[in-house]
């Protein structure tokens, strides 16, 4: 048996909010479906028995491209909803995963460049790192005291000291003196410490037996010739550039540095002076600005566009060829001053418009001849939530880094509300003293505090009506595990 889940319109039909069908796959679960909900037929099917394009299917909460049938397994769960609305802004969107791909099918790794390892902190490794030598390069003393052959210490004991001459060879009769880092004499395969001996004249008392390497660094301990020391991908810290040093590599090839455009647009923005009625401060594209940075591009903040069309189309043909990636904030949603959409499938095109996302529905991608563009809301809260979805995934596959984030998980102070059929990204605030989860925003895209009050997002996914207060829920911490 299969779990189906109903919504909305579906719901209603059915009198029931899920039932259990028997069927091997989509399509036999919807014939047994409209077999025993007959008044479902005419809402799923066309007239020539297909599924009706706008069904919205998902098994065990991913969405299934339309006309696709999976294999299903007992206790899997298939969801089904109609179109998602967006009410009269956007009458129908793109469910999230659907639009991710879209866009990052348009996104190309941005190229290699070699720099010099000093001035590597930070970049992302393009290819692995192989150490062209062993570390340490030969055996060392890892203590300051005498070299010896360990088998002459046999037996040695405060009581029953083992004595040996002082000597500038080490035999069994004698040792040498090291300090820490210096190479182990010839036929020596341990130091025993000066803590444990006592030297008179030219004699030693050696009070401890030794084992054989005891204190000795071996060669290639740290590190063996032709080992791969940093992954491709990698972001390089401190630790990684003194590794890259200590090997005596000087260059390094690096991802190049994504070339990212971004635009600010509105009539209502201004950089600066005394604030009017209907005025306000432009931020979104400092915002974006500042987040590129953070992950690893290097972004170009244009001056404020307003809303005509001939200016867009202008900044669109003037800069498609110059950048790898445009990034457009505000004009995205369908009021009059609205134009982005209009004129981007104008010069290019429009891979969707409007995603189920909240905050962040009105969010349009597409390209202008092979350059990916990118156009984010107007509102603060939906522009960051919007670029973290959308335009961190695509800056981390610019630079060859596998996308994940730094997650822990906490129990809700609070209940979170969502929608069905949308993703939605409550801001909230992680306390790592309690592992309390408290949501500052779960609507609201224009409250641009909450994300700065906010130190992560809980993600709710779209087959869900929200979580309840006390729910154990995993927090997507805005300090990822690259950064």
């Amino acid at each position: 048996m299969v779990r189906v889940r109903l919504f909305a319109s579906f719901r209603e039909a059915a009198g029931m909010k899920e039932v259990e069908v028997n069927g091997e796959d989509v399509f036999s679960i919807i014939d047994n479906l409209i077999t025993r909900f007959p008044s479902l037929r005419d809402m799923l099917l066309d007239e020539n028995g297909e599924l009706k394009d706008y069904v919205n299917i998902m098994v065990n909460g991913v969405t299934i491209k339309s006309g696709e049938n999976r294999k299903l397994s007992p206790g899997d769960e298939v969801a089904i909803f109609p179109p998602v609305s967006g009410g009269d802004i956007m009458k129908e969107v793109t469910p999230f995963s659907e639009a991710l791909s879209r866009f990052l099918d348009l996104i190309k790794f941005s190229g290699v460049e070699r720099v010099d390892v000093i001035k590597a902190h930070g970049r992302i490794v393009a290819e692995n790192v192989i150490s062209p030598i062993d570390v340490p390069h030969y055996n060392r003393a890892a203590m300051d005291g005498y070299a010896v052959i360990s088998t002459s210490t046999v037996g040695a004991s405060t009581n029953n000291p083992v004595i040996l001459e002082l000597s500038n060879r080490v035999s069994y009769e004698t040792c040498v003196y090291v300090n820490t880092g210096e190479p182990l004499p010839e036929g020596a395969d341990a130091v025993i410490k000066v803590e444990d001996t006592d030297q008179v004249g030219n004699m030693v008392e050696i009070y401890k037996p030794m084992r054989a390497w005891e204190n000795v660094g071996k060669r290639g301990e740290d590190v063996s010739k032709g080992d791969v020391v940093i992954d491709r991908g990698k972001k390089l810290r401190a630790s990684e550039i003194a590794m890259l040093k200590s090997l005596g590599i000087k260059k390094l090839s690096v991802a190049r540095k994504p070339y990212v455009l971004v635009v600010p647009t509105g009539n209502e923005l201004i950089q600066n002076g005394e604030l009017k009625p209907g005025m306000v401060y432009e931020s979104n594209g400092v915002m974006i600005t500042a987040y590129l940075r953070e992950w690893g591009a290097m972004p170009v903040l244009h001056e404020i566009v307003r809303d005509m069309p001939g200016k867009l189309e202008e900044v669109f043909k003037e800069n498609a060829e110059k950048f790898d990636l445009l990034v457009f904030t505000g004009g995205t949603s369908a009021g009059k001053r609205d134009r982005i959409a209009e004129v981007l499938d104008e010069v290019g095109e429009v891979i969707f418009r409007g995603v189920a996302i909240r905050p962040g529905k009105p969010t349009i991608a597409g390209y202008v001849n092979s350059t990916p563009v990118l156009c984010l809301p107007g509102f603060p809260a939906a522009c960051a939530v919007s670029a973290y979805a959308f335009l961190r995934p695509a800056i981390m596959k610019m630079l060859g880094v596998t996308e994940d984030w730094t997650r822990v998980r906490g129990v809700l102070t609070e209940k979170i509300p969502s929608k069905i059929g949308y993703r939605t990204y409550a801001r909230v605030f992680m306390d790592f003293a309690t592992m309390e989860v408290r949501p500052l925003m779960t609507s609201g895209a224009s409250i641009l505090s909450s994300m700065v009050k906010a130190n992560g997002f809980v993600v709710i996914p779209e087959r869900l009506e929200g979580y309840k207060k006390g729910d154990m829920v995993e927090v997507e911490l805005f300090k990822s595990v690259i950064d």
